[in-house]
């Protein structure tokens, strides 16, 4: 508790009032009996040497050469402590100890099994985390740091640490980064590249009041989010700061017309055919914006030998299941009918629906199933928000069309090795010669399943067929190979040259012709990369919206 209070008084850790516990570890006694650890959202790898951590620390500080010799260092990841212990033991002459921990939650758990009280009041030993990134780079941009590199929670903060290398200070802008998810860290890490002071907020886990005030104490220029968070264009408003959406993945959610409140608010979205929807809801602007992929993280790279066995697959598919959120929507859908009959008919028009692999049928099915169904259909979820039913029930064919695909997949096993990365919802519906691999870690292991794999597959959505998903651009931002789901607009953002299915037959036709045709494959994998590099990287979505944001004076 004494240490505790101390960073809170002479660190730059974020600790916000939070909704709930979001601790990312799970304690574990390693052989020696000293407490250790595993990262929940990394296939439960170990972040200290299960057995014995002490001994693991001491061998990871004998590897660093000419260590002893500098007066300030800054550890890229904490863990539970026991690489700082060693820094703290051995090297009593480095005047300044740095701290970095993305998750201010796992600095509690490391402050609780050790006192560094004194250490951090004689401003000896300081600790920041993701929320405090930006005061990070300032403070070490003013003096000469030797960097040390936590032996695993190091290769997973790469993002932050290449951003601490390559900082360039300029702009002098401040940027609110709402962290909602997928891209919302590369965006911190890009937008830190370019000039930009991010200050990165988890959203999710803080309560609105806390949010505004830091809203009005931290004199940010504008505020951007990954997909949209409502209250968060009422809060900034009243702060008098302009909000960025980009809308990345699916939504339910109806966004009610708020023309006041998003006055000064713009909205990006990834689908064309959100655009209409969008503008009735009184943005300030609309605009199309396709996905894009961090060219920093996705990239090709060389494998080791234990990463192509753990990793490796001659084909692979990397994404939800669905399955347990299809059947709560379609469940939620059906609990609104008060007929069976009817309840029958939204069956039957699932079963349609899968039939159909190629297009969208579902929004013409429904009003000539049940009579007097006006289209949107919409129902309240168990949140209390208004949501669209027949997305809802489109999620479940989304699913349903996903484990058909796989299942068709199946019938190249023993020949090829099948893997599919994803949730649990996998394991009960994946057939006999697939193999269900388990989660993947979206900011470390997916660039090395991607380039692990010799036939990436991309099952999109039945709803939103006219999109390219993001593990599109990811795959062909590493330099490998990817089937698309039949997309018009893949056809047009990559100049025809990316391989596309329609069918069943077609995917199992050209999966097993592009396995035979190694140099075809890795020649289109090239040619789509340079298209990657030429036209769809996030750093060039970002600079859109930027330029954009210049143009209207709001940065």
């Amino acid at each position: 508790m004494h240490a505790l209070l101390a960073v809170s008084d002479f660190n730059s850790v974020a600790f916000f009032e939070e909704e709930k516990n979001s601790t990312p570890i799970e304690l574990r006694s390693s052989t020696s009996g000293l407490p250790t650890a595993v990262l929940k959202t990394w296939q439960n790898i170990y972040i200290h040497d299960k057995d014995n951590p002490v001994q693991g620390a001491k061998q990871w500080l004998a590897e660093k050469a000419e260590t002893e010799k500098v007066e300030t260092v800054l550890l890229i990841g904490l863990g539970l402590g026991y690489e700082l212990g060693q820094i703290l033991n051995k090297l009593s002459n480095i005047k300044n100890i740095i701290v970095y921990e993305r998750y201010p939650e796992l600095i509690k758990v490391a402050l609780s099994l050790r006192d560094y009280s004194r250490d951090i009041l004689q401003r000896h030993l300081e600790f920041y985390s993701w929320p405090t990134f930006g005061e990070l780079r300032n403070r070490i941009s003013s003096s000469k740091v030797k960097i040390l590199t936590h032996p695993v929670l190091g290769n997973i903060y790469e993002e932050e640490k290449y951003g601490l290398e390559n900082h360039s200070r300029g702009s002098g802008k401040k940027i609110v980064i709402l962290i909602t998810g997928l891209l919302s860290r590369d965006i911190v890490f890009l937008l830190e590249l370019m000039g930009f002071e991010t200050l990165p907020v988890e959203i999710t886990k803080v309560r609105p009041s806390t949010f505004q005030k830091f809203l009005f104490s931290s004199k940010a220029d504008a505020v951007f989010s990954v997909n949209y968070v409502k209250e968060v264009p009422y809060l900034s408003r009243a702060a008098g700061i302009p909000v960025v959406f980009w809308e990345i993945d699916p939504t339910i959610e109806l966004i009610p017309p708020l023309p006041e409140a998003h006055s000064n608010t713009i909205i990006y979205s990834y689908r064309k055919a959100r655009i209409p929807l969008l503008k009735e809801a009184g943005f300030f602007r609309v605009d199309y914006l396709p996905l894009a992929s961090n060219h920093f993280r996705f990239r090709p790279s060389p494998l080791t030998d234990e990463q192509r066995i753990r990793y490796g697959a001659d084909i692979s598919y990397v994404g939800s299941s669905m399955v347990n959120e299809g059947k709560r929507l379609l469940s939620l859908c059906l609990d609104r009918l008060s007929s069976p009959h009817e309840k029958e008919k939204i069956i039957r028009a699932v079963e349609r629906q899968n039939k159909c692999f190629s297009k969208f049928i579902l929004p013409d099915l429904l009003p000539t199933l049940i009579k007097g169904l006006s289209m949107p259909w919409v129902i309240e979820d168990t949140n209390g928000t208004s949501i669209d039913a027949t997305m809802c029930i489109a999620e479940e064919c989304a699913s349903r069309r996903r484990i058909t695909v796989i299942r068709s997949l199946s019938t190249f096993h023993p020949k090829y090795r099948v893997r599919i990365w994803g949730d649990d919802g996998w394991r009960s519906v994946i057939p006999p010669g697939v193999e269900y691999s388990g989660p993947a870690g979206h900011y470390h292991e997916l660039p090395i399943i991607y380039n692990a794999t010799k036939i990436n597959i991309d099952i999109n959505r039945i709803y939103q067929k006219e999109i390219v998903p993001l593990r599109v651009f990811d795959v062909l931002a590493t330099g490998s190979f990817i089937l698309v789901d039949h997309s018009d607009e893949a056809a047009k953002l990559f100049d025809g040259k990316v391989v596309m299915y329609n069918s069943l037959k077609e995917l199992r036709e050209k999966v097993e012709y592009y396995l035979k045709n190694e140099e075809e494959r890795l020649a289109i994998a090239r040619e789509c990369r340079e298209v990657i590099l030429k036209r769809h990287t996030l750093s060039q979505r970002l600079q859109k919206i930027l330029s954009d944001l210049q143009v209207l004076g709001w940065l």
